[in-house]
């Protein structure tokens, strides 16, 4: 439906229907880089004030080595509101974990059937993320629950709304409070695309698509992914479904990099795929493409000027530490037994990095120079990091606290139904954790 409303037929021109359209514009000749390499990428612009779509020719620099200082990470707020913790995808809050006993303070029952994916928290809800949402208040009562698409959810940083992605593409604004639909919005393409990355910056939403993989032959490929914003135009006017009317697209850039890995800081998205970095300040603009020979695995940012990278090259993981302007100002290479890393790159708040690696939790200097391995027993799903340099840290069979010399303290056991998504902190400095079955919250023991 989404891309019939996107219909490609312009005056004096065929028809075409859109996805044929649409591959012809993207296959459209190569283009030449500004920079100093050969640009194999057709990159388009899509206006809302034009029927063409804009090629872009951006120039390609490839990253290279140089020297800075990071600047001390920016505050991210007490609300772990997405997963990750937040857009920047660093897994921080500005909440402590106290040291000493914990407790599980309550359980509540979660849909059978359906794997929770992340545990989002804000001041009085809690959200389980999966194929179903799962709205709880702090105390463990069901609030709402519903379907979620193929996409992220995401917690309005000020706890007023969350978004999620419908099963129809749609995105999806819903009052925290109760979970009461506010508002239905058409992304660019709809349901071709899965949607990563949603966040809320002020009048706009911003949007990062990763084209599907929806041909069960595997004939048509997945090739694109999409960097959108969509502006919301006061007086809001709504249809009786809930259509948002006043929703209007600001700007798509169309990227040849299937499968992008993004991060935002409210005003720069940083997009990651095999062998380009890409940097965007706003609808449609691209100010940075940046190359390199390697296989992006995660990243984050750290909210102080650098983009942390897990790449791998020749079987190697490595973490590069990246400045807006393409400089790999720090390199760690992982051990040879960390064959992958289970989360985005964490960043402390005193800029210190942690990297969750099977069996194991890595911390770094604020340069990326090692400090020490916290050796973890069983399958690690997920960290998030705390003020004060302490790291919670969920296995397939415990809950617990990594202080800020490597030391690891159990807080809570799994028994027989295993957890299956990583910590969510909350502003009250409680742990969430769900298993296949329950939402767990533990909290310091009176």
């Amino acid at each position: 439906m989404c891309s019939r409303l996107h219909d490609m037929r312009r005056p004096g021109r065929a028809w075409l229907p859109p996805a044929c359209a649409i591959a012809c514009l993207l296959l459209a000749g190569g283009l030449r880089a500004a920079g100093e390499e050969e640009n194999d990428m057709t990159i388009e612009v899509r206006h809302p004030d034009r029927e063409a779509y804009d090629q872009i020719d951006p120039a390609i620099t490839p990253l290279a080595r140089g020297h800075a200082v990071p600047s001390r990470p920016a505050a991210m707020g007490n609300a772990y509101y997405r997963h990750h913790g937040n857009t920047l995808q660093n897994g921080r809050v500005d909440v402590g974990l106290p040291v000493g006993e914990w407790e599980l303070a309550w359980s509540a029952e979660l849909h059978p059937g359906y794997a929770p994916r992340a545990v989002l928290a804000s001041e009085d809800r809690l959200l389980v993320e999966g194929e179903v949402w799962e709205l709880f208040d702090t105390e463990g009562a069901r609030v709402a629950d519903g379907k979620n698409g193929a996409g992220s959810i995401t917690m309005d940083p000020d706890g007023a709304s969350f978004y999620h992605i419908s099963e129809s593409g749609s995105v999806i604004e819903r009052d925290l409070a109760q979970g009461a639909e506010r508002a239905r919005i058409l992304p660019f393409l709809g349901q071709a695309f899965a949607r990563p990355l949603i966040a809320r910056l002020e009048n706009r939403l911003l949007l990062v698509g990763n084209e599907r993989q929806l041909d069960p032959q595997g004939r048509k490929r997945a090739r694109r992914s999409l960097i959108e914003w969509i502006e919301r135009r006061e007086p809001e006017r709504r249809t009786g479904s809930g259509l948002l009317l006043t929703a209007a697209n600001a700007g798509t850039l169309i990227l040849p990099s299937p499968g992008l890995l993004a991060a935002s800081d409210g005003e720069t998205v940083v997009a990651a795929g095999d062998g380009r970095l890409y940097i965007s300040n706003g609808p449609g603009a691209l100010e940075g493409v940046y190359s390199g020979d390697f296989e992006a695995v995660a990243l984050s940012l750290g909210g102080n000027g650098w983009v942390y990278l897990a790449i791998r090259q020749d079987e190697v993981l490595r973490l590069w530490c990246i400045t807006m302007s393409g400089q790999i100002a720090a390199e760690y290479t992982l051990p040879e037994t960390a064959r992958r890393v289970i989360a985005p790159p964490l960043v402390g708040h005193d800029g210190r990095i942690y990297l969750a690696a099977p069996g194991r939790l890595i911390a770094l200097t604020s340069e990326g120079a090692p400090l020490w391995e916290c050796p973890v027993s069983g399958l690690l799903i997920g960290a998030a990091c705390a003020n004060g340099g302490r790291i919670a840290i969920v296995t397939e069979s415990a809950a617990g606290i990594v202080s800020p010399d490597g030391r690891l303290d159990v807080i809570g056991e799994a028994g027989r139904d295993p957890f299956c998504t990583g910590p969510a902190i909350t502003p009250e400095g409680e742990i969430a954790v769900a298993t296949r079955r329950a939402l767990r919250i533990h909290r310091p023991a009176p």
